[in-house]
């Protein structure tokens, strides 16, 4: 049995205060630092004194030039960056995962006999250990036979069970499967499910290897050819055979990115997100449906499927028909089996790991093995280990702060679109409409779906895996046009792979634009997120209020905009609303195209980074409007109100601090939707008057910016 932290029971008074917002439970905390400052007195109160004095000396950008700067220069020029620097949310993440494995080891200890217990147990082991060498060379050798026999068979409808293989095996086709398949809710009718085929998905974006004028990219390219030939000599030795090698791997990778680009009659149209195709029409698109769906597991096949780009669907069609089988592509679909296996294979999985990691984030992103081993055992215990770890760290407290905090924030936005002027009263209504429909999801397990009964082998976890993918194909399959049950999903994409969908584990707030609903994950619902203790409204606007925000305004953004109030693709604005929209749009593509020439650095036009540009802007403007409704209702005095907003755009700056390693800077810029962290601060806080006022921000000024399209 699981022990449950005493969590504090809710009064109409706690919720009086709650509703407050500036709440503060204030816990004595001298008696235990005192005690640990006397064991360690040299490196506590005195180290810390020694940096503010020093701090002191240190000349500081003027805020109105480079607040990013004002705040955290001084950070930025003593921090060192290394290969095992973390971000606060990983660091919280891996305490929220060491959390995990004690409830599990509290499950084998007081359940030891149980069925269910055991196999966990098997399924931990597996995932823990990974496979021997010897035990992967056999899954490697039986897979490289199956592609050799399919590709040396004349027939052209091995295409279709080599594409099924592919895309059965999430992993592998989650890292290079040219046609990605998935069954997931009808983005037109959300309450059901359908088939996608998407796009190829990759650890790097597809054009990545298309930016020959990139030096950087082009190193980086050359350091993946590098460690895949590396792997290769690993893994074959002297015995390879067919010759696969890194640069035919690259080849075939370019060729796939250049079905983006190339037309075909009527279908080039790369923005259309929504393509309804019949099954029966084979001749239409020259994709086989009923032999590639048979293959995947289909008894009777659907007439209908979706794709969200028919341009490349065509042109990875005829290019799949034209070369499925040549040498470059048989080693192609042996390569991207090769490649995942290695993932959970013992002593072949950690230069892949480091090599990754510097390509993302410039440090060390693997955790320990034990930590790794949770999040693979959360995979088929999902629905038992989030309800055991929120039935023993639900926090009542806390989560009603946060319900409370995200509805005023709901209301805040409500009132600013309520007062818009550029929008016409018809698409004004919808947008309230869609706001006050959003569903708030706090501090909960939402997984109502069993988990899965298969039994697991402690020394095999690849096939453990499989197990899985093939129970959720086959759930899948059997809930086609039928209603939504919610089932874990995996970004195998990602290197570490990340959950994605509602998790209580999880820790980051989530906006779901196909639910128009916000998840607030337990695992998040902590410090430093969020302090009820001993920081005030400042700090946890800065920080849990932000994030809330910026999910709730995803709602509007370019995309979320494209969905009505039920989740749904469905167009509710005005033409003369889009324009205006687009015009907002440029404008913020503007400022940062400005302020990146600027810093000599590129700039990420892609419509998902606008869109978090844009929440980013519209967020902390939603933040100060709710500060200011604070301080009137409140009446704070004067000084005191010009004392918290000045806080929480130093908290703010603060929070946002970054370092990047200077190689991997267009990787971070190019490949992350999200703005460098600098530009995130300064461009929000550059469109704020009352910003503007505080630091006196004249023209000429680094924070200056004069086009100010008015926000929602």
């Amino acid at each position: 049995m699981i022990k449950k932290n005493k969590t504090r029971k809710i009064s109409q008074n706690d919720k009086d205060l709650i509703c407050g917002t500036n709440v503060i439970l204030y816990k004595s905390f001298q008696k235990q630092y005192t005690y640990k400052e006397l064991l360690n007195f040299n490196n506590s109160t005195n180290k810390y004194y020694e940096n503010f004095n020093s701090y002191l000396k240190e000349p500081t950008p003027k805020p109105c030039d480079n607040f990013y700067q004002y705040v955290n220069a001084y950070w930025n020029k003593h921090h060192k960056i290394t290969l095992n620097t973390y971000n606060t949310f990983d660091k919280i993440q891996e305490k929220v995962y060491d959390e995990i494995f004690e409830i599990y080891k509290e499950l084998v200890e007081t359940s030891s006999t149980s069925k269910e217990i055991v196999n966990m147990k098997e399924f931990y082991d597996s995932a823990n250990a990974l496979m021997t060498p010897e035990s992967s060379m056999i899954n490697i050798n039986n897979y490289i036979d199956n592609i050799v026999e399919l590709t040396n068979d004349p027939l052209k409808n091995n295409l279709w069970r080599i594409l099924a293989m592919t895309c059965k095996n999430k992993i592998v086709s989650s890292s290079g499967s040219p046609l990605f398949f998935d069954i997931k809710p009808d983005e037109k009718n959300t309450n059901t499910y359908s088939i996608y085929f998407e796009p190829i998905k990759h650890l790097f974006p597809i054009d990545f290897f298309l930016d020959v004028n990139n030096r950087e990219l082009n190193n980086s390219v050359s350091d993946y050819v590098n460690y895949l030939n590396t792997l290769i000599k690993t893994i074959f030795g002297d015995n390879n055979k067919l010759g696969l090698n890194g640069k035919d791997y690259i080849d075939v990778l370019r060729e796939i990115a250049l079905c983006f680009y190339e037309t075909e009659g009527d279908t080039n149209d790369n923005t259309l997100t929504y393509y309804k195709l019949n099954t029966k029409a084979t001749y239409t698109y020259t994709f086989n449906f009923v032999e590639f769906l048979k293959e995947i597991g289909f008894n009777t096949i659907p007439t209908t499927c979706i794709t969200i780009n028919l341009n490349y669907f065509k042109n990875i069609t005829a290019l799949m028909l034209k070369k499925w089988n040549t040498d470059k592509w048989r080693n192609y679909w042996i390569l991207i089996y090769v490649e995942q296996v290695a993932r959970f294979t013992n002593k072949w999985h950690t230069s892949g790991e480091l090599l990754f990691s510097k390509f993302i984030r410039g440090s060390i992103s693997e955790y320990a093995d034990k930590v790794r081993a949770v999040k693979l055992m959360l995979i088929p215990f999902n629905n038992l280990l989030s309800r055991s770890y929120v039935a023993k760290y639900k926090n009542d407290y806390a989560i009603n702060y946060i319900k409370f905090l995200i509805n005023d924030l709901k209301i805040v936005l409500y009132k600013n679109i309520k007062k818009n002027k550029w929008m016409d009263a018809k698409t004004i209504n919808y947008a309230l409409l869609k706001i006050q429909n959003i569903k708030v999801i706090v501090g909960e397990s939402s997984y109502v779906i069993d988990d899965p009964d298969i039994n697991f082998i402690n020394n095999d976890i690849w096939g453990n895996l499989i197990r899985i993918m093939d129970w959720k194909i086959n759930e899948l399959i059997n809930l086609i046009n039928k209603p939504v049950s919610l089932l874990p999903t995996v970004d195998w994409t990602q290197r570490p792979f990340v959950f994605i969908e509602s998790q209580a584990f999880i820790v980051n707030a989530r906006y779901n634009r196909s639910t128009n609903s916000i998840y607030v994950p337990l695992a998040f619902i902590q410090k430093p997120f969020i302090d009820l203790e001993e920081s005030g409204i400042a700090y946890n606007i800065s920080n849990m209020g932000y994030i809330l925000a910026h999910e709730l305004l995803h709602s509007l953004d370019i995309t979320g905009s494209k969905y009505d109030l039920t989740g749904n693709l469905k167009d509710w604005w005005s033409n003369n609303d889009k324009k205006h929209y687009l015009k907002i749009q440029e404008n913020i593509k503007e400022q940062y195209i400005l302020a990146s020439k600027k810093d000599k650095l590129e700039v990420n036009l892609t419509d998902i980074s606008i869109s978090e540009n844009f929440a980013d802007i519209n967020s902390i403007y939603l933040c100060v409007e709710y500060l200011k409704d604070y301080q009137v209702k409140f009446e704070v005095p004067l000084k005191l109100a010009k004392l918290i907003l000045e806080d929480f755009y130093i908290f703010y700056a603060n929070n946002m601090k970054e370092k990047i390693l200077n190689k991997r800077m267009s990787y971070r810029i190019l490949y992350n939707p999200h703005a460098l962290n600098q530009y995130r601060v300064n461009i929000p806080l550059s469109r704020l008057d009352t910003f503007n006022a505080m630091y006196d921000v004249k023209k000429g000024d680094g924070m200056y910016w004069n086009n100010k399209y008015p926000f929602f």
